[in-house]
């Protein structure tokens, strides 16, 4: 399971999610999947609490709050049982821990959601988890290839705290090394609401295109108001740059690269409304989907060309970590 949210349960009452701990199940055994996550750490967690029977009576903990938790070790002791160390980053006030095991449909006291299952949930449930917790969801899908085969200065795009001029600098040194000409566009007094570089194939390439690309160092909602500023400098590109680099005009592309995309369905309708007007195909990029492809360029070479890059441009109007490789493999 890629991209997954561990789901830790208990039955331990008042601030027990709500605190730093080593969370112990001594009657249970190790899952295989913990083994894939403790290689993969800090990871995103839920702790739920549920009810359970003491002194033959039945104390209901359902309706306490569940909490969100980052997950900093996992260990097993010497019979293989498992030692989940967990840090709680925001407890979900107003949600009830029975209404989101739920949703989640996590019936072991330890689980393993996948991304789909735990989005449906939160959408359900009206949860808007803070960015500190999105963050460690954001780059688990792709990071344990990434950090394989990609040094630090790449690998700066997964940091919490990513600042923008970082950002644009990363992006556009990954842009280079899959082998685009990458020309910087911002000028000084430009912040992210302007475009920040120009990249296109190089001359003789048979199937050549470009695209105006835009950083962000946030998780990007494209709203109707960004819509006519984009259309504008599309089109201002559209006609002064391809000339300068002897690519045809009529192969526009437009790409928004950031952490994360907010409110996908109306950052797609928004994107379809550029695409129909500026007449230029555009993909919403995230951050480790950006990553994947560089390590995909370095580990095919010559075999994965820009005809291969340019397909996702035709394919889901926001481009995952999943997406790349599913479109991509190798």
């Amino acid at each position: 399971m890629t991209n997954p949210v561990l789901v830790l349960k208990s039955g331990q009452s008042d601030s027990w999610w709500y605190e730093s701990r080593e969370v112990s199940y001594p009657k249970l055994m190790s899952y295989d999947f913990l083994d894939e996550i403790a290689g993969n750490l800090p990871a995103p967690a839920v702790g739920l609490y549920v009810d359970r029977h003491k002194d033959g009576r039945l104390q209901a903990l359902g309706h306490l709050a569940p909490a969100l938790l980052r997950v900093t070790g996992i260990r097993k002791d010497a019979v293989g049982r498992p030692h989940i160390r967990v840090e709680c980053v925001s407890r979900l006030s107003g949600v009830k821990s029975s209404d989101l095991d739920r949703f989640l449909g996590s019936d072991r006291w330890i689980t393993a959601v996948s991304r789909d299952t735990w989005d449906q949930a939160r959408q359900a449930l009206g949860i808007s988890p803070p960015r500190e917790w999105s963050h460690l969801l954001e780059i688990s899908e792709a990071a344990p290839t990434v950090r394989e085969f990609l040094g630090p200065h790449y690998l700066r795009l997964l940091d919490e705290k990513v600042d923008y001029p970082t950002v644009r600098a990363v992006v556009s040194d990954a842009l280079c090394a899959m082998g685009y000409d990458v020309t910087d566009t911002t000028r000084p007094e430009q912040r992210e609401t302007s475009p920040d570089g120009f990249a296109c194939t190089p001359a003789g390439e048979r199937f050549a295109h470009w695209f105006v690309y835009n950083c962000k160092s946030e998780p990007f909602q494209l709203v109707q108001e960004s819509v006519f500023f984009t259309k504008t400098y599309i089109a201002k590109y559209q006609r002064d740059l391809p000339g300068q680099k002897a690519v045809p005009a009529a192969a526009a592309r437009f790409l928004f690269i950031a952490p994360a995309f907010d409110n996908a369905p109306e950052c797609e309708r928004n994107l379809v409304e550029i695409e129909r007007v500026a007449r230029a195909r555009g993909c919403l990029l995230t951050f480790d989907a950006l990553l994947l492809l560089l390590v995909k360029k370095l580990r095919l070479g010559y075999r994965l060309t820009f005809a291969d890059f340019d397909r996702l441009f035709h394919s889901a109007n926001v481009v995952t970590a999943s997406v790349v490789e599913a479109a991509i493999p190798g």
